[in-house]
């Protein structure tokens, strides 16, 4: 298990046309004490988008990278937004990308373990906890200025850990290896 990630890491996709995505990790005692602000604790974000059409493979191709950019950092949380179908004439593209995602992964978890745990999460939710005015005040908001998909990844990062902080069954669910299942601390 040494080489899983350390501390509790989500890497999060915004998928469709253009494909945001966003990877943090926070410090894993922070994520056990209320008291201690998720924010002031990341360790590594980055983020970022990758156009999904008009591009050489198209969906395929940015499925390929996110499934890729997952196996990259073992033992991490891959956090995909979830997309219902609102109206009749809407790109599926998001639908696609998404299915090519957990394929790619299946596929993968059947060469060796992954030791990943994936997880759908509603735009709603993560709009309402990471508003945009909450993205200016924590800082986020700049460092996304031109990509709003990979804002909304970061949307999604940030309610999974704040998520995670909150209930500690989860916690034990998306990180076993660094959380016990009632979400304590692993002493090894």
């Amino acid at each position: 298990m040494s080489d899983l990630v350390a501390a509790p890491t989500v890497i999060s996709v915004d998928p469709g046309g253009t494909t945001g995505w966003s990877i943090m990790a926070c410090h894993e005692e922070a994520m056990v004490d209320r008291d201690v602000p998720i924010l002031m604790n990341i360790e590594h974000e980055e983020r970022g988008q990758i156009p999904c059409i008009g591009i050489e493979g198209g969906e395929e191709a940015c499925a390929e990278y996110i499934v890729g950019m997952a196996l990259a950092w073992p033992g991490a949380c891959l956090c995909i937004e979830s997309f219902y179908i609102r109206q009749m004439s809407v790109d599926l593209s998001p639908v696609r990308i998404t299915a090519m995602i957990k394929y790619g992964l299946y596929k993968a978890a059947h060469e060796g373990p992954t030791n990943l745990v994936v997880v759908e999460q509603q735009p709603a939710m993560a709009k309402t906890v990471a508003t945009n005015d909450h993205l200016k005040k924590w800082g986020f908001w700049n460092k996304t200025e031109g990509m709003d998909h990979a804002r909304d990844a970061d949307r999604h990062s940030i309610t999974l850990l704040r998520r995670a902080l909150l209930d500690a069954p989860l916690r034990g669910e998306l990180w076993p290896h660094i959380y016990k299942a009632n979400g304590e601390l692993r002493a090894d």
